[in-house]
């Protein structure tokens, strides 16, 4: 369902909260067995963007990607909100061959991967405290 109920519904209840968002993140399609993460940026100030990239900059399997308009975080983004996305390097094939088919199975996940991912935004969110 491309009608994005979640995110409009979310938009809803807490625009008069946006003031206090500092960054969205949106992580789709991370861990396909084959090829890196990647991240992208979407209007991050310069001090964010930079915590971000040292972060992220030190794990092996995370690179910077293409920017993608098509995700979630944009729904943000057009709302002043800074976002970063994190997915495959592989994310154009998945998108037109695996993701949301029967295909999208558990075999095509590397779970070192999820773990990385999840160490990269550990570092990146202690740099805030």
């Amino acid at each position: 369902n491309y009608s994005a109920g979640g995110e409009m519904d979310y938009l809803r209840r807490h625009e008069k909260d946006f003031k206090q968002l500092m960054v969205t993140v949106n992580i789709d399609d991370v861990g396909f067995i084959h090829g890196k993460s990647a991240y992208s940026f979407y209007q991050l100030p310069k001090g964010i963007r930079r915590r971000a990239n040292g972060a992220f900059g030190s794990f092996e399997g995370l690179v910077a990607g293409e920017p993608w308009a098509q995700g979630d975080h944009m729904m943000f983004v057009q709302k002043g909100i800074p976002a970063m996305a994190i997915t495959s390097e592989r994310f154009p094939e998945l998108m037109a061959t695996v993701t949301h088919t029967a295909k999208d199975v558990p075999d095509l996940i590397d779970c070192t991967k999820l773990v990385e991912v999840a160490s990269a935004l550990e570092r990146f969110i202690v740099n805030f405290r």
